[in-house]
């Protein structure tokens, strides 16, 4: 599903924006900001809240509203909705690079000022690790179980997570480890259940 995306940056709700310092300073992104998606009149209001916290860009919140006369949410809308690409469009579009320390570029998609945006906000979201956590390994061995059926559980944990395909399956090796799935099945997907003796 298409959508347009609407960026507000200052607000009643956001406060006036600080614009706070990426890769050395070489980038300038503003700290928070809110971007709606409309696809059409009676299609559901995507709305996402994005903030730099501890120098990486991140989304904070997300909120799916029915328009007044519009048709339901739909699983095929919140599927639809891939936070990293809008993250890394939006970012690309309102981030300012710094020329050699003297002056400021508006940048926007296309540019080149635009892709070093897009490159930084990249390299920033690529270098923060995820905490494994007993709440993180549930979720993980939640979604497995969903997906077997289907023969994908390793690429829907991969999906839903927003990591490689050999982080996913660390994350399932783990959950494992952790007694929250059964051992694995050689050459297939899904898991080995323990017989009650």
């Amino acid at each position: 599903m298409s959508r347009r995306w609407e960026t507000t940056v200052a607000s009643s709700e956001l406060g006036s924006p600080q614009f706070v310092p990426l890769a050395d300073g070489k980038i300038m992104l503003p700290d928070r900001f809110v971007t709606t998606g409309y696809a059409s009149d009676s299609d559901p209001v995507v709305r996402l809240w994005f903030e730099v916290v501890a120098g990486v860009p991140q989304c904070r919140r997300l909120e799916i509203t029915a328009p007044e006369g519009g048709r339901e949410i739909q699983p095929s809308d919140v599927h639809s909705i891939h936070v990293v690409d809008v993250l890394e469009l939006i970012y690309s579009r309102t981030g300012i690079p710094v020329e050699n320390g003297s002056g400021l570029e508006q940048s926007w998609s296309g540019t080149p000022g635009g892709e070093g945006v897009l490159r930084v906000v990249r390299s920033a979201r690529k270098g923060r690790p995820r905490k494994i956590t007993p709440e993180l390994l549930a979720a993980v061995a939640e979604t497995y179980r969903e997906h077997i059926d289907a023969g994908t559980p390793s690429a829907a944990v991969a999906r839903r997570f927003d990591v490689a395909p050999r982080t996913a399956r660390l994350y399932v090796q783990r959950a494992r480890e952790a007694g929250l799935l059964g051992g694995s099945i050689p050459g297939r997907a899904g898991e080995a259940m323990k017989e009650d003796n």
